[in-house]
């Protein structure tokens, strides 16, 4: 992956990924195409070692240098192999990172709906599952567990035994201290925010950081007003474009998908 070499004062890339892992999965899920592994990071790292490497709030203060390229890494949801694959990397290249977590995933009272269901799918079954996952991401969260019973009882689905690992408050508290590491909330229960009443979305962006990553990238103007009410600095979408720190919204900054 190479990114469009311009002067940072014209625009920063700003990237979003999810899982760190040496093993992709191919089955379905919402992971297979947010995945890389800790050898690609490795290689992008290297091949952009010439770049400034951004903290957000580097950007936030505008503290780089406005003619030189630069880059910021951002991690989505809380995966654990967060911590055990990305984290070295970065302390190899002693270069900072952003990692969103959602309430619900790090306190293991929720899987993702998308995956809880793709995993129950059999190999062939993918259109089943492109058809049906975006119910999955509308509504607040009662509505959603309900579609998600539905799909499972209309489809006659397996029971669910494939847990995904996050990062727990232990972990959490490790990653609060590291000098690398900013941390931002992805509300509490990851729902697309704009489908949401304004009390809904407000529930949902409850948290004591000041930086907040849209789930899906959804936003309005309403999701951007209760984040600003909230206290929130920044927020992250999911546009597929550099940020131009003099022209664009600080609570809609794009960001581009870190893919292999």
């Amino acid at each position: 992956m190479k990114l469009n070499d311009i002067a940072a004062h014209k625009g920063i890339s700003i990237l979003y990924g999810h899982r760190v892992t040496k093993a992709i999965q191919h089955s379905i899920t919402p992971y297979a195409k947010t995945t890389i592994t800790p050898q690609f990071l490795n290689e992008f790292l290297e091949h952009h070692a010439d770049w400034q490497a951004l903290s957000l709030h580097d950007i936030q203060t505008q503290n780089y240098h406005p003619n030189t390229p630069a880059f910021a890494l951002t991690f989505d949801d809380g995966y654990r192999d967060n911590l055990t694959e990305l984290l070295p990397v970065l302390e190899k290249h002693d270069v900072p990172a952003a990692i969103f977590l959602c309430n619900a995933f790090c306190n293991g009272t929720m899987e993702p709906f998308e995956h809880d269901f793709g995993s129950r799918l059999n190999p062939d079954q993918n259109d089943v599952y492109e058809t049906q996952r975006t119910i999955l991401k509308r509504g607040p969260f009662k509505h959603r567990q309900a579609k998600l019973n539905a799909l499972i009882e209309k489809y006659d689905l397996s029971a669910f035994n494939t847990p995904t690992e996050f990062l727990n408050p232990h972990d959490i508290q490790a990653l609060i201290n590291h000098p690398l590491i900013t941390l931002g909330h992805h509300t509490k229960t990851h729902p697309l925010l704009s489908w949401l009443m304004p009390w809904q979305i407000w529930d949902e962006l409850r948290s004591n950081f000041d930086l907040i990553a849209y789930p899906y990238g959804g936003h309005n103007c309403m999701v951007r007003l209760c984040a600003r009410l909230h206290g929130y600095q920044m927020g992250f979408t999911t546009a597929e474009k550099v940020y131009n720190p003099k022209t664009d919204n600080p609570m809609a900054i794009p960001r581009i998908e870190l893919k292999m």
